[in-house]
């Protein structure tokens, strides 16, 4: 992965985020990362990505895919669909994170997003 803003999913492998020599967080496949920049337009720079000891295909869904799906306008629309499904990626990572941090105060049988109910 390189400094972009860009969503960046890992397909297969292992993926750790890290900043200097710390590591954030552990990402396995089907993760993805770079959420944030991608809505702000804003090139990475905060962590960088180092693949797995057995290697890891990440995909790159670049910030002009936005272009590429111009159908229409509206609900509905390709455009509409795919920023909706990065929304909700946002708040199962917002979601994860309150978890982590207030994780006694957590009440999973009420724990609903846009979409469909919590496994």
């Amino acid at each position: 992965a390189h400094k972009a803003a860009s969503i960046f999913m890992v397909f297969s492998g292992q993926v750790k985020l890290k900043r200097l020599d710390d590591v954030y967080k552990i990402l396995d496949s089907g993760a993805c990362f770079g959420l944030t920049n991608f809505v702000q337009q804003k090139a990475s720079g905060h962590f960088h990505a180092q693949v797995g000891d057995h290697g890891a295909i990440i995909l790159e869904i670049p910030r002009e895919v936005n272009e590429l799906l111009e159908d229409g306008e509206g609900v509905g629309s390709t455009q509409a669909e795919f920023f909706h499904a990065v929304c909700v990626l946002l708040e199962r990572e917002i979601r994860d994170i309150l978890r982590q941090v207030f994780s006694g105060t957590w009440c999973h049988a009420k724990a609903e997003i846009a979409g469909g109910h919590v496994e």
